[in-house]
Order: structure tokens, then sequence, then C-alpha cells
């Protein structure tokens, strides 16, 4: 349970912390965005892109719009025999996908929830069909844990020290800067996260209701169903 904060420690001048979460931030920056563009998007990032931009086209994530369809990377250990019909009749293979729950039978995406899709057509929107717009948003929200993350801290320990040091950990983490870079819903799940526990800390301090714990555990659960419920049953 998130106990209330306690108080602030003295012998860190503000000029000090100040500067010091000016190099973190800065940090963060450098690491998230440095060469955003340079690279590709790769297997799965292309295809939340490209389910974005149907959705924008059709309303809804289509995995099939007449001409290609997208399916789960999954090991397929049928028979050549099996893999060629599905190759030459395009119902064949959308038949088969919906009976391993890929998408919906009129192939509405459903493998993830939608609003991974909605963030990521916003920005493609606004910007086009660009490496730099699909990566962009989900960029921003991996930039907007780190003073959350540092908030966070601060609060619950009331220390600089305490959430200067979990704001670098982060940082030096390579595979959540790697996968925060991505058109994924890593990020975005990071940041609700924080978000999520920021409203529960506040709610059990007697600061706030639950509504804030609510809006933000359900955003959460928008663009990744499988982390927030564990998270939730873990903070009661």
């Amino acid at each position: 349970m998130i106990s209330s904060p306690t108080a602030q420690p003295r012998g860190v001048s503000q000029r000090t912390e100040i500067l010091a979460q000016a190099v973190i931030f800065g940090l963060a920056a450098i690491l998230l965005f440095w060469g955003l563009t340079e690279k590709y998007l790769w297997q799965d990032e292309a295809a939340t892109a490209v389910l974005a931009v149907r959705m924008l086209k059709f309303g809804h994530p289509m995995a099939y719009d007449g001409k290609n369809l997208l399916t789960i990377d999954m090991q397929d250990e049928d028979e050549d025999a099996e893999l060629s019909k599905r190759t030459k009749d395009p119902q064949a293979a959308i038949d088969y996908y919906v009976e391993q729950g890929n998408f919906k039978k009129d192939t509405t995406w459903k493998w993830q929830p939608w609003g991974l899709f909605a963030i990521a057509a916003a920005s493609i929107k606004l910007l086009g069909q660009t490496t730099l717009a699909a990566r962009l948003p989900f960029a921003l929200a991996g930039l907007a844990t780190v003073p959350l993350l540092f908030y966070l801290v601060r609060k619950q320990f009331g220390g600089f020290q305490a959430a200067a040091l979990a704001a670098v950990l982060l940082l030096c983490n390579s595979y959540w800067i790697l996968h925060a870079r991505q058109c994924r819903y890593y990020s975005v799940s990071s940041l609700f996260l924080v978000l999520t526990l920021i409203a529960f800390a506040r709610w059990q301090w007697g600061g706030r209701s639950a509504a804030a714990f609510l809006v933000t555990a359900w955003c959460w659960f928008q663009v990744d169903y499988g982390t927030v419920l564990p998270v939730v049953g873990c903070c009661f």
C-alpha cells in the first residue's frame, strides 16, 4: 500500500535540484529522440501504423483492406498445401485467422485495444504517413514518463536523491529506451502506469477522490489491457 509522503529532507539546494532535473530530462530527450527516424518501422511497429491508417479510413482498425491482410506474428506449422490455399484465396485466409482469434468476422482487429491505434492515427493525421508521425507520440509519452516518475517518487519518499535515482535508473534501462521509441503501446503503458500510481497515492493521502484513479486506469486499459489489471489488483 502507498503510504503518505514523508517530510522533505534538507541538504540539497534548490539550484542543484533544478540543474540535476534539467540534466536528467535533457538526457531523456536525447535518448528518446536522437535518430528517431533513422530506421524504418519494424514488423510490429509497421502493423500498428498500418492499422492506424486503416482506422482513419474505415473508422476502426481493419486487418484486411481488400488487398493486404495483417495477422498475428506466430509460427504457422501447417503443411505447404494448406498454406498455399490461404495465400491463393483471401476468404480462406480470413476464415482461418478469424477462427484463430486474430480479428472479428468483418476483419476488425481485436488483438490489442484500439487506444494504441487511435494515438498513432491522430499523429499520422496531423503529420502525414511518415516514420516520425508514427513514432513521435510514443516517444513523447516516454519523455513524459520520466518527470512523472520523478514526481511520484519525490512525493512518496520526500527525497530528491530517491527521485533522481529512480529517473536515472529508468534511463539506464536500455530495453525501456528501445521500446519507448517504438510505434507500440510500451511507452504509453509506462506513462499510464505512473499516472495511475500517482492518482492512487493522492487518493490514499486524502487529497483527491477515486475518480482520477479510475480515469487513469481506464485510459491505461484502452492501450494495454494485459498489465493494468494485475497492477490495480496489487494497489488494493
